[in-house]
């Protein structure tokens, strides 16, 4: 039952759903996050990485958009088949309610978009009482505003207009018929982060009626003085036609068909389109660990999502937009900083503007999970295994999708240059630690992925490679290096970094997924034996989840606790499918089961956030792209092992 807190606006009395309690609905250029109980709970606009305009999720204050039965109900949640179209259904014993949540996309291409958030909620059963609450706060709710009711005959319109002067921002309330009265009120919660307000508004619904929402900027988007139901009607159709059919695309048909397809449009949605880059998450400062420190800024591109991003899209058959991003990557090669090196992340725009870390400290966070953070300090980090995962990104465009550029080559030529010069230093990998620099082994795989993934386009396409002797060479010793200063022979199991020889890390899972190891190399085979026990006996596994160290034997510079990661989880799925289709079958059994355990600790929705509680419920920035991109390689490689065992 959606609890009373939920009905009427009471900073006090509210208290945020479950992170896994949400779904998603976005047009590629940013999203909002809707809780089973019809509230827009996280919202920023324009675009992915623009200040919030609702983000209740981390302060009841920070403003929200919710439309909800004023009577207890028991609600369910779910998308339109092959859609990103969201339905929500509120129950109950006098009626019941659709709401249906979604940004428009364009089906035809001589089609406009209108950057709405469209809301329209229709009674089919019964007769049903509807509180409506519209209280934006802008700016991370930092900016007062003023709220003012525009009425007409049948239409009502509340217009939101920012201090800072930026154009207003509108709620359009628009009635099917003419029956339906539309009382809104102008109302101002007592305890507030910002002057200005929001809107309120009751509805008696009979079955059959229904009415829209629409939140809207002026000037943003096509002019629209007045907005008539069969436009909403045709906006409808489109998106849906517009997600039907890239969705038509996929090229999957195996097992797991309905799951990777899941994942393929949940991926979808976090590229930005006019640059082809893919946000890690539309979501911020969502918590690692309840109460904790742990709380980042995901909406930004790391270079390190490129190759998988490339490969999951390739794989499915999603070639252009593998395509785009390889055009969004070319320009920041163009744009190498002095060194010759790259910034791990970016904007969604290719530049490095907004990601400077700052904390808001007037947000208590998500259940007192503070700070809350925007922008992200791992800018400034040195993670040298970003060009391991370049490399891959570039070699698999070549080879999946098509034939990489002169000019291309000429960029990956400078990036060999730089990894053959700085491949000793230390660094910070994969996992973003704000510790000490360390030899990290994933970032020594990478640095051999990357003279690997040159060498082989150089034969391959035969291009001109000066340095080719060179660049064999020192991949060779990085390989040598690995085997010699990276496995712990004693406990028999590759360790976390050359100083850290006792230490596990799941990273190392990669190994035989960029061909560096074969998955049956005994040394393999004992890592991933090590990294299955429990925790409490040295492993990484709790309840069939993987962690990516143990953060108490290990002190990454961050502090707190923190959940099972889910990329590294699915890698485990993967590792385990390579080894058993190429002598272990009984391996197979093992991927299998887990593969299965770990698509129920996805949300009712099949999302999954970055990480996840030991009690199953999702922790971290939600929706993750690493998480889907993991997860549709895992099903992939999965059911080409179970095709490879039931052939034999």
């Amino acid at each position: 039952m959606p609890p009373h807190s939920r009905l009427s606006y009471g900073a006090d009395n509210y208290s945020p759903r479950e992170i896994d309690n949400h779904g998603f609905v976005g047009n590629m250029h940013t999203s909002a996050m809707i809780s089973v109980d019809g509230s827009v709970e996280m919202m920023c606009w324009p675009q992915f990485d623009s200040p919030s305009v609702f983000a209740r999720i981390l302060d009841a204050r920070a403003g929200h958009f919710s439309i909800t039965p004023v009577e207890e109900s028991s609600c369910k949640q779910m998308y339109e088949p092959s859609t990103n179209v969201l339905h929500t259904k509120f129950y109950s014993e006098r009626g019941v309610v659709r709401l249906l949540d979604f940004f428009h996309r364009q089906w035809e291409d001589y089609e406009p978009l209108y950057p709405w958030l469209i809301r329209r909620v229709c009674c089919i059963r019964g007769s049903t009482r509807i509180k409506m609450e519209c209280f934006p706060a802008f700016n991370y709710a930092m900016e007062n505003h003023e709220t003012k009711i525009m009425r007409a005959p049948n239409y009502l319109q509340a217009e939101f207009y920012p201090a800072s002067g930026s154009p207003h921002y509108i709620l359009d309330a628009i009635p099917a018929d003419g029956d339906i009265s539309i009382p809104l009120e102008i109302t101002r919660p007592s305890e507030r982060l910002v002057d200005g307000g929001g809107i309120t508004c009751y509805l008696e619904l009979e079955e059959g009626q229904e009415i829209t929402f629409v939140f809207r900027q002026n000037k943003l988007g096509p002019s629209v003085d007045y907005i008539a139901t069969n436009l909403l009607d045709k906006l409808e159709d489109s998106t849906k036609r517009y997600w039907r059919a890239w969705i038509q695309q996929c090229t999957y048909t195996g097992r797991y068909r309905e799951f990777v397809q899941r994942n393929a449009l949940t991926l979808k949605l976090l590229i930005y389109e006019p640059t082809g880059a893919v946000v890690a998450s539309p979501s911020f400062s969502l918590p690692e660990d309840l109460g904790g420190v742990r709380n980042w800024d995901y909406r930004f591109t790391w270079i390190r999502d490129s190759a998988f991003t490339i490969y999951a899209l390739a794989q499915l058959g999603f070639r252009a937009e593998a395509v785009e991003y390889m055009s969004f990557i070319y320009h920041i090669l163009k744009k190498k900083n002095t060194d010759g090196g790259i910034n791990i992340v970016y904007s969604i725009r290719g530049d490095t503007e907004g990601l400077e870390e700052k904390e808001l400290n007037h947000l208590r966070g998500y259940y007192d999970s503070r700070p809350v953070r925007i922008g992200n300090g791992a800018v400034n980090h040195l993670q040298l295994d970003i060009y391991g995962e370049l490399m891959d990104a570039i070699y698999i465009y070549d080879k999946k999708c098509q034939p990489i550029a002169y000019d291309l080559w000429l960029e990956v030529r400078h990036i060999c240059d730089y990894v053959c010069a700085n491949w000793k230093r230390p660094d910070k990998s994969i996992w973003e630690v704000r510790g000490q620099n360390r030899n990290f082994l994933y970032s020594k795989i990478m640095l051999w992925v990357a003279l690997d993934r040159a060498l082989r386009i150089a034969f391959l396409r035969s291009l001109p490679c000066p340095k080719r002797i060179e660049w064999m060479d020192i991949r060779d010793e990085i390989y040598e290096t690995i085997m010699q200063s990276g496995y712990n022979v004693d406990n028999g199991y590759f360790a976390q970094s050359f100083e850290n020889i006792d230490i596990l890390d799941a990273g190392v899972l990669v190994m035989p997924m960029v061909s560096f190891i074969s998955p049956t190399d005994p040394r393999f085979l004992s890592t991933m034996d090590n990294i299955m026990k429990p925790l409490e006996k040295g492993g990484l596994m709790s309840n069939g989840l993987i962690f990516r160290y143990n953060n108490f034997a290990y002190e990454d510079g961050v502090g707190g606790d923190e959940g099972a990661f889910t990329m590294v989880c699915f890698w485990l799925v993967e590792a385990l499918a390579m080894a058993g289709c190429r002598g272990y079958p009984k391996l197979i059994s093992t991927a299998v089961s887990m593969f299965e355990d770990l698509a129920r600790y996805s949300s009712h929705l099949s999302i999954y956030s970055e990480e996840c509680s030991l009690s199953s419920e999702s922790l971290g920035n939600c929706p993750q792209a690493f998480s889907s991109i993991a997860a549709i390689a895992a099903a992939h490689i999965l059911d080409k092992a179970l095709s490879v065992i039931n052939d034999v």
